[in-house]
């Protein structure tokens, strides 16, 4: 909507990141990454790329944890239309490695709650650390809180779209074990 071209969830980018590469053959082709397993090298990023601009999501702790778990209960259940495999399971089998990035980023490949809220706790703080001095490099936007536009294209220096924010797949909107229509994490 903004004109960046962008990828959501770049797990292909995972060997390269585990090999310790700092810039990424992706980055040739789009203009943002959102997802996993970003948060885990935005500071290889910022380094590699020093003129980019973070945007970091935040919101209320319980909230995300409920999310969160929701995620996991969505991800991990047994679907119809993928033979009553779930999607964690099927991207398992395309041989994504979904569990490495999950002990990457929370210390584990499955929902535990104390091991989750602290990984993001920490990040949030981390990343917010990192940038405290660089204000125009990092955005902190509270989901939920809106405004959203007013917030986002200003940082990215572009016009505000005649359109509303988007808001998929809220926690209120989705139950576990929901198929989503095709939706991976």
């Amino acid at each position: 909507m903004l004109g960046f071209r962008g990828v959501t969830w770049p797990h292909q980018m995972w060997p390269a990141i585990v090999a310790g590469q700092e810039k990424f053959k992706i980055l040739e082709h789009v203009q943002s990454l959102t997802d996993f397993p970003i948060p885990y090298i935005y500071r290889r990023l910022d380094k590699a790329y020093p003129d980019s601009k973070f945007i970091l999501t935040v919101r209320d702790s319980d909230s995300w944890l409920k999310s969160a778990e929701n995620h996991f209960k969505i991800m991990e259940a047994p679907l119809k239309r993928l033979g009553n495999v779930s999607w964690h399971d099927q991207m398992r089998a395309e041989g994504i490695p979904v569990d490495e990035i999950h002990i990457a980023i929370y210390g584990r490949p499955d929902f535990e709650a104390e091991a989750f809220l602290s990984a993001y706790e920490r990040h949030n703080e981390e990343v917010q650390t990192h940038f405290k001095d660089r204000p125009d490099d990092l955005l902190v936007m509270e989901m939920g809180a809106g405004d959203e536009w007013a917030q986002l294209c200003p940082f990215l220096g572009v016009s505000v779209p005649n359109a509303a924010y988007p808001k998929a797949h809220k926690t209120s909107e989705c139950e576990p074990g929901e198929d989503l229509s095709g939706v991976r994490s």
